[in-house]
């Protein structure tokens, strides 16, 4: 039994009864525990089924016995629903630079669900269940620290292919340098980044430099991001001289 205060488990030994996804081995036992995950942490641990995907190489599936009802991310709000009271709002971060630029932070989980989501988890051994106990619990440490979203509205689509980068290269490593959940919208002109964000009436200087992952996750990707902009609009102009 691993020690948590998030995860109720038991584990038990027996045969596998169910043919293991495409990926997974199938052993003549499986070791099996249920862990009990609060919803609202759903989304930020499954990383839109990353998680569970990279478990598969280890032997281990997931099973869930129900899941949140809010879509996995979370939709800009009007401007005029965010009000000026929030200290967590930021409506441009350089408005001298970029005037046509949104910025807003909300704090994250205030509309999630309540309840939670029975895992079972099943693995070809004993050493794999464990090592997916541990990854599971230290991404329920890391959905805790996601405590706020901020929505980063572009004029235009144009520079996000540069923020994507070739099969996604530059966003996957923006999110490990961050430490920042960040989805590039499809549809919309909208940059959704989750994670840490400082108090800036605490940290008065914390928006004015760039900041590592660990003290404000938020803040260190869109600093990074504003960067690819700006470096994107002096190459469209030494074009265009």
């Amino acid at each position: 039994m691993v020690a948590c205060p998030l995860l109720n488990s038991h584990s038990r030994q027996g045969k596998v009864r169910d043919p293991a996804p495409e990926g997974v081995p199938t052993p003549n036992t499986s070791t099996t525990t249920t862990l009990l995950v609060p919803l609202k942490y759903h989304h930020a641990i499954s990383q839109q089924g990353h998680f569970f995907r990279n478990l598969r190489p280890l032997g281990v599936q997931v099973e869930h016995s129900t899941y949140p009802k809010n879509p996995p991310v979370p939709t800009r709000p009007m401007s005029e629903m965010v009000t000026t009271a929030s200290p967590a709002r930021i409506d441009n971060p350089e408005p001298d630079l970029f005037p046509e630029i949104e910025w807003q932070v909300l704090p994250n989980y205030q509309d999630a669900e309540e309840g939670e989501s029975e895992w079972t988890i099943k693995a070809r051994d004993p050493a794999a269940l464990e090592h997916a106990q541990k990854l599971i619990k230290d991404a329920i440490e890391h959905a805790q620290k996601m405590t706020h979203i901020g929505f980063l509205t572009l004029a235009d689509r144009s520079v996000f292919p540069r923020i994507v980068g070739a099969k996604g290269a530059n966003v996957a490593r923006l999110r490990v340098e961050s430490g920042a959940d960040i989805t590039v919208g499809r549809e919309d002109n909208t940059i959704v980044i989750i994670g840490e964000l400082y108090d800036q009436s605490v940290v008065p200087y914390v928006a004015s430099r760039r900041l590592s992952g660990s003290e404000a996750s938020i803040l260190s990707a869109k600093s990074t991001i504003m960067d690819m902009v700006s470096n994107s609009r002096r190459s469209q102009r030494s074009r265009q001289d």
